[in-house]
């Protein structure tokens, strides 16, 4: 493991990493600054960030040196890339960040996870999937979280920016969550992630649906992939 000194909005951070798959997410988050749209959120946010897929810790670094005072829970199933989350939460002496070793999902239960040969394309495995399984011994079981029980467990009434980088997990969460649900989020941005069974208008449409302003930013070198950031009109 390698250590990536960051010097970013005057905040010197130190971040645990494995060469290839996190260096590349490190320079995503900090260099090429691909949550830039949500920073003027970050930067408001007074009561909670939810990053959800947090990996190794670097958009909730990014968060806080943002913000120092916002409170971050942060959620990662895959126990590696927890333990680095931990270490680096610890290593910058962050207050005010939980971090939780589950996954957001539809429903409160264990679910099977897809271990990938990178440590940053991780997933559960969904139901579009059932069809090209590729053998139990890519999977681990873990603990999965539905947003209302997370909320109800953690009491919180409220949410600035939930953060969504679950490798295509983002169609099964927002079409899962009640009106209840989106009420507590002011704003949301993720990663989307296009394929043949699922497109982000999808989400778009669902978003819209549910009070929220939309906009996409597709990525400049993959047509599958882009960001979508919303924000809850009614809030």
């Amino acid at each position: 493991m390698n250590i990536y000194p960051i010097n970013f909005n005057s905040r010197k951070l130190k971040i645990h990493g494995r060469a290839g798959a996190d260096q590349s997410v490190i320079a995503e988050i900090f260099k090429y600054r691909e949550y830039r749209r949500a920073e003027q959120i970050i930067s408001q946010a007074k009561s909670l960030i939810l990053d959800v897929g947090a990996h190794i810790g670097a958009f909730t670094l990014y968060c806080k040196a943002i913000n120092p005072t916002v409170k971050i829970l942060a959620l990662e199933p895959e126990p590696k890339n927890f333990f680095i989350l931990q270490k680096n939460i610890s290593t910058n002496h962050v207050k005010g960040a939980t971090v939780l070793e589950a996954a957001l999902a539809d429903k409160t239960t264990t679910a099977k996870f897809l271990i990938t040969p990178d440590s940053h394309n991780h997933r559960l495995w969904l139901q579009a999937d059932q069809t090209n399984s590729p053998g139990d011994k890519n999977f681990i079981q873990v603990k999965t979280l539905s947003l209302a029980k997370l909320c109800q467990k953690h009491k919180i009434p409220s949410i600035d920016l939930m953060k969504l980088d679950i490798e295509g997990g983002e169609y099964q969460i927002l079409n899962a969550l009640r009106s209840a649900d989106y009420q507590k989020l002011k704003n949301v941005i993720l990663e989307y992630h296009d394929s043949k069974s699922q497109n982000h208008k999808t989400i778009e449409n669902i978003l819209r649906q549910n009070g929220f302003s939309v906009e996409t930013f597709p990525s400049k070198f993959d047509n599958q992939l882009g960001f979508l950031l919303a924000r809850n009109k009614r809030r």
